[in-house]
């Protein structure tokens, strides 16, 4: 049975109605960095993975193969915000790059042989200013750290990209508990850790 216009607005007025939660408003922490919130304009790439798809079969199976998941990946996050003079995010990525050519990266915060991977949190921010998601991105290092092209007759903002390179993607079941904003993740050890 279809329901009347009264019975709509008086659902709305009874707080039944629920808006889905908006994308503009994010937050990205970097644990170990000295200043671990860092701000970007966009960000793209987050996902549960993708499961690859094996099929199996036996003679005396019916007609349809059996269907099973096989390993599960995850594509690269990429993030862009407008360059500033915070250099942390330029330090990780030069760390990876000695890190792979095997040199090594001797700089405050980074000595040699240092571990680059970290685990990342984005979360998402309702209009209430309140934490209503969080994702953790596991054993995440920077793959690449690119710039916009400079141009004397635009008046854009200067962008810095960084793609993020992750092995999985935990969603963080926060349990009505919101994360603080400041200098670091605050859960009260209430929120639990929902591995995809």
């Amino acid at each position: 049975m279809a329901l009347g216009y009264g019975e709509i607005s008086s659902k709305r007025l009874a707080g039944v109605r629920s808006d889905p939660l908006r994308g503009f408003r994010f937050k990205v922490f970097f644990p170990g960095f000295n200043l671990p919130q860092v701000g970007f304009s966009k960000i793209s790439g987050i996902s549960l993975g993708d499961s690859d798809l094996i099929e199996y079969r036996e003679g005396d199976y019916e007609i349809s193969p059996r269907k099973i998941p096989g390993l599960n990946k995850f594509e690269n996050v990429t993030m862009e915000r407008g360059v500033s003079f915070n250099n942390e995010v330029v330090m990780w990525r030069r760390n990876v790059a000695y890190a792979g050519s095997g040199a090594g990266f001797s700089q405050e915060g980074y000595p040699p042989g240092a571990e680059f991977r970290k685990n990342l949190h984005v979360l998402l921010i309702d209009r209430n200013g309140i934490t209503s998601k969080m994702w953790q991105l596991i054993d995440a290092w920077p793959k690449s750290l690119k710039y916009s092209d400079m141009d004397a007759l635009t008046s854009d903002v200067f962008i810095e990209t960084l793609e993020i390179a992750t092995e999985g993607i935990d969603i963080i079941d926060l349990g009505g508990v919101s994360a603080a904003v400041g200098t670091g993740l605050n859960l009260g050890g209430q929120a639990s850790t929902l591995i995809i």
